[in-house]
């Protein structure tokens, strides 16, 4: 493995030298048919001018065209060499562009130079880190999840004592736990399926067999506190994935539409497949949304409206499962009335 420094000293000295051995073989030669004519005493005073002449131009020509045929060749070797000596590095920004934001494996290279070798040992290095890193933070999310629950537990106990002895305010407060739980349950799920997916534990997951119809008894259930509706899909697709990530994605759709929805109106789930790609759409009936908050309210601990209970993560949830399966998310407001279409645009399956 040689440097690219090196490589290229070599060439350019390799052409000086073939260039500056070829003009004076030249100029050795005519200096030698120079030298003749001078001591050639049959030659008139004219024949010998002409010849000198002659041999001036000829002198010109062999310093102007070597250094033209030098030049050429100078560039067209130069081009060949740096290309492939570069060619490494070409290929190393192509893996990396190709790379998503969770792959942070190894990349293999045959490095051909000393510094290409040492530039992608750079960037494995640094890969290797912030894959470590993002190991602890997710260890530490999910240790976190699982240390809260007990308290949790206990607090829930403690105020359902305190209901029985007739205290009041008591509900609101078990509500709260409930969903604070709830939501410490999904940041665990999320935080140990994510785990799995980035090892590429994934699936092909039929989006209707696997995700849809396991949740709908229990969204149908959520939803009819409000006496609301949901309308699932008849069509089908399928992508490469986690399923329990997938139902999580969809759990928090549906809770956000009915919450955000009024009483008596319906949800729709729509599951639509073309040649380009494969979109999961939640449509409700509610106020929808302005542009300037369709990018906020994907943030963590963001609500449209704070008169509605909860922690402001769902989608925040929905945006890093939909990151996590290399998709998009876009909120965009119906125009065949109110509401919102949360749409999920995954890639069309190969």
């Amino acid at each position: 493995m040689g440097s690219m420094r090196n490589r290229l000293i070599i060439l350019l000295s390799v052409i000086l030298f073939c260039c500056q051995l070829l003009s004076v073989l030249w100029l050795w030669h005519e200096s030698r048919e120079q030298i003749d004519l001078l001591v050639d005493e049959t030659l008139s005073e004219k024949s010998r001018t002409l010849h000198v002449n002659n041999e001036v131009d000829e002198a010109i020509a062999s310093l102007l065209l070597p250094s033209i045929i030098m030049l050429g060749v100078t560039i067209t070797l130069s081009f060949i060499t740096i290309s492939a000596i570069i060619r490494p590095l070409s290929v190393l920004q192509k893996k990396i562009a190709r790379r998503s934001s969770d792959n942070l494996s190894e990349i293999t290279l045959d490095a051909s130079s000393s510094e290409v070798h040492d530039i992608t040992v750079s960037v494995n290095n640094l890969l290797l880190r912030l894959n470590e890193s993002l190991n602890q933070e997710r260890l530490f999310t999910a240790d976190v999840a699982h240390e809260l629950r007990t308290p949790l537990a206990g607090i829930r106990l403690h105020l359902e004592i305190l209901k029985e002895q007739g205290i009041d305010g008591i509900d609101a407060l078990i509500v709260r736990i409930e969903q604070l739980t709830l939501t410490i349950e999904q940041l665990l799920m999320l935080s140990r399926a994510s785990q799995s997916l980035l090892q590429g534990k994934q699936y092909s997951i039929d989006l209707l067999r696997d995700i849809v119809e396991p949740l709908a008894d229990e969204m149908n259930e959520l939803v009819s506190l409000r006496q609301q509706k949901i309308k699932f899909p008849a069509a089908t697709f399928s992508i490469n994935g986690n399923a329990i990530l997938l139902r999580l994605l969809l759990r928090n759709l549906i809770e956000n539409a009915s919450r955000y929805s009024p009483e008596r109106t319906t949800i729709v789930v729509s599951l639509i497949h073309d040649r380009l790609e494969n979109q999961l759409i939640v449509s409700d009936q509610g106020p929808g949304i302005d542009d300037a908050m369709a990018e906020v309210v994907m943030r963590p601990f963001r609500r449209i409206d704070r008169r509605h209970h909860g922690f402001g993560l769902g989608l925040s949830i929905v945006s890093r499962v939909i990151q996590l399966h290399h998709g998009r998310l876009s909120l965009l407001n119906r125009t065949d009335g109110p509401g919102l279409n949360v749409i999920c645009r995954f890639a069309a399956a190969p």
